[in-house]
């Protein structure tokens, strides 16, 4: 059976890590929705790269609005003790 790596490292590169990880996969659904919008609407490649530019500022925003609470406590809350996220 396979063993599961362990990956140590502080709160704070984690933290930063996972609200890579949650920005990534915000950007990568709306990647995917303006595809499949650019199929159905036949708009270009030059105003949908617009768009998704434009639509950073809504991804940070709703970003902020689902984690906040997750940085908080993983922050504020976190024991030195505890290793290996």
């Amino acid at each position: 059976m396979a063993q599961i790596r362990r990956i140590s490292c502080n709160i704070w590169i984690a933290t930063l890590w996972q609200c890579a990880v949650a920005f990534v996969l915000l950007w990568l659904s709306r990647v995917v929705f303006m595809v499949y919008d650019c199929k159905l609407s036949g708009a270009d490649v030059g105003y949908m790269c617009r768009l998704m530019w434009q639509g950073i500022p809504f991804d940070l925003s709703a970003w902020a609005y689902f984690n906040a609470l997750f940085v908080v406590m993983s922050i504020c809350l976190h024991d030195d003790a505890l290793t290996g996220f």
